[in-house]
């Protein structure tokens, strides 16, 4: 399409938000996918919504991951210190939806890593709606609910967290 402008100047705006649906059946994310809403209780036993979290930070941060995953311990540390610097824009959650971790487990391993960021059991089928299949995966959600980012695999140093938290701070 073409636009004609009689005039020096235009303003356009895009707006875009979580889709306020939050069933997945059927559902398939892929990188620029606009997110459904979502809701998981925390260990902490606080309620961790999508759309709410999203009206006070800047991006959302998810990360599946399961206790006894070496590449997900690995990595824990890096996202914790960089989240340390990046924490009045960006949120994290870490979602465990491994089938054989319980709630126990997670709250457990939450503790010993010293993890100062959100942490839930994921009993919904969010993980199946990014087809995870390898550990960790992170997904990267813009303050608009888009899909940005989609990293399979362990990161081995902070920076990569520091470079994708400071671009989405920005």
């Amino acid at each position: 399409p073409r636009y004609y402008f009689t005039g020096t100047s235009a303003s356009i705006v895009l707006q875009t938000s979580v889709i306020e649906d939050s069933d997945l059946t059927g559902v398939r994310y892929k990188l620029g996918d606009i997110m459904r809403d979502f809701k998981f209780t925390t260990t902490d036993g606080k309620e961790f919504q999508l759309s709410e979290v999203l009206k006070e930070k800047k991006a959302v941060l998810i990360n599946f991951w399961y206790s006894t995953c070496g590449p997900c311990v690995n990595e824990f540390p890096y996202m914790q210190s960089a989240y340390e610097k990046y924490k009045d824009d960006i949120a994290i959650i870490a979602l465990n939806n491994y089938p054989s971790d319980t709630l126990q487990d997670v709250k457990d391993f939450k503790e010993s890593m010293g993890l100062t960021f959100d942490v839930a059991k994921d009993f919904t089928t969010l993980g199946s709606a990014f087809n995870v299949s390898g550990y960790p995966t992170s997904i990267m959600i813009d303050r608009y609910g888009t899909i940005c980012l989609i990293e399979v695999g362990g990161l081995t140093s902070e920076k990569p967290f520091v470079a994708v938290f400071d671009h989405f701070s920005s």
